[in-house]
């Protein structure tokens, strides 16, 4: 059996493993995405993520990694917060991609280093890697609470270098991730496995049958 197994694994690539992966575990490691409350469209699940995080009139401070052209969600965060003194951070390089992601290649999302203009006195955009810029993201939201952090980084090492980071504020806070089945999976797992954080699930959007937008409150270990 087993000469058959390295044969057969010698013949797939990686990123067909990385698929078959993620499936195994989706099943293994979170089945509980397989009974999450479910919402019909991401302003639904982006709601219910600002209600976790206190509610549109309280202070949230809002972090998304991966925050592209500062349009769709980075938007709807700001326009349904009121409160004053919450603040917005996004984070991207602006020049796409680092690496391939799924059917597209390096460089995919690049707005040529143009950081987007976002006109709310709350909103701050940090251009540049996240190994980077994590010194100034910290800076800013260290010792800030009611944290809601949005990982939309698409590739497994930006997840799980973002993961990782906001470990060191030894908090637990509301996570959204963008898009859960893929390499999502692998880096949260990974992540969980290296550092013993606890993911409380809250919610999901269900996309061909697997969870892809997801919603919960992570628990770094200790806090």
């Amino acid at each position: 059996m087993k000469p058959i197994v390295k044969a057969l694994s010698s013949r797939i690539t990686v990123r067909t493993y990385e698929r078959a992966m993620t499936y195994a575990l989706l099943r293994e490691e979170f089945p509980e995405t397989q009974t999450l409350r479910e919402y019909p469209d991401k302003p639904a699940i982006w709601s219910a993520a600002i209600e976790a995080a206190g509610g549109r009139e309280a202070p949230i401070t809002y972090v998304e990694f991966g925050v592209y052209d500062a349009t769709g969600s980075f938007r709807y965060f700001l326009e349904n917060n009121t409160d004053p003194s919450s603040i917005f951070i996004g984070l991207d390089s602006f020049h796409g991609l680092p690496e391939r992601f799924g059917k597209v290649g390096a460089g995919y999302f690049d707005l040529g280093g143009v950081v987007p203009k976002v006109e709310d006195p709350r909103a701050t955009l940090i251009e540049g890697w996240f190994k980077d810029t994590w010194d100034e993201l910290y800076a800013r939201i260290a010792g800030r609470d009611r944290l809601l952090v949005h990982y939309d980084a698409d590739i497994y090492s930006s997840t799980l270098f973002a993961l990782a980071r906001m470990e060191l504020l030894r908090k637990p806070y509301i996570a959204l991730f963008d898009e859960f089945t893929g390499p999502e999976t692998l880096a949260t797992y990974n992540y969980r496995q290296a550092f013993g954080a606890k993911l409380e699930m809250m919610g999901k959007i269900t996309v061909h049958g697997y969870a892809e937008q997801v919603l919960c409150r992570i628990v770094p270990h200790g806090s």
